[in-house]
């Protein structure tokens, strides 16, 4: 003997599994904050690695190709002045009345984003050295000086990206849940 589903029933079951779904998406504001923060070291990331590219030069190009070298250059240290910039926002960008363990998260936060901010303005230094080099090998000799210097930024990079996966992996449950729950922190 079949036993019979009312529609109803099944009607209801239909529209509670697309109803629990959309509650699952959703993001706690602490999440939020730590999505924008982790989505702006990538960033960071993104824009040193475009540099460090922007700094290699075919010195067999000679005088001709500085103009477009020097474009390049100026342009990706553009880019990462302003992805540092983002971060500063990002980590600013903090939700109101979050608890204190949050509110630490980005105390120590913003003094690793100085960090970062302080070694990209020394290696900008270098950069900006580089677009005013008149020949060849003075371009190419900033150009190592350039590279030494923003090696430094990555390092500062790194380290908040190893400060970012520490929080997820042993904070506090309000930290290490945002964390967790955020997809650019994965």
């Amino acid at each position: 003997m079949r036993r019979r589903v009312p529609a109803l029933t099944v009607s209801l079951l239909l529209l509670a599994v697309p109803l629990a779904a959309c509650g699952s998406d959703e993001l706690s504001p602490e999440a939020q904050w730590a999505d924008g923060v982790c989505s702006a070291r990538a960033e960071v990331s993104d824009s040193v690695d475009a540099l460090k590219d922007a700094l290699t030069f075919d010195a067999s190009a000679g005088l001709a190709g500085l103009p477009d070298a020097k474009t390049q250059i100026a342009d990706a240290a553009q880019s990462l002045e302003q992805s540092v910039a983002d971060l500063r926002t990002a980590i600013d960008d903090q939700p109101d009345g979050v608890d204190t363990e949050v509110a630490d998260a980005k105390s120590a936060l913003t003094q690793s984003a100085d960090a970062v901010r302080d070694s990209i303005d020394t290696a900008k230094q270098a950069v900006s050295e580089a677009g005013s080099a008149g020949g060849v090998q003075e371009f190419v000799a900033a150009l190592g000086a350039a590279a030494t210097t923003l090696a430094g930024a990555g390092e500062a990079v790194t380290a908040l990206a190893d400060q970012l996966r520490s929080y997820r992996d042993s904070a506090s449950s309000t930290v290490k849940q945002a964390f967790e729950d955020a997809p650019a922190c994965r």
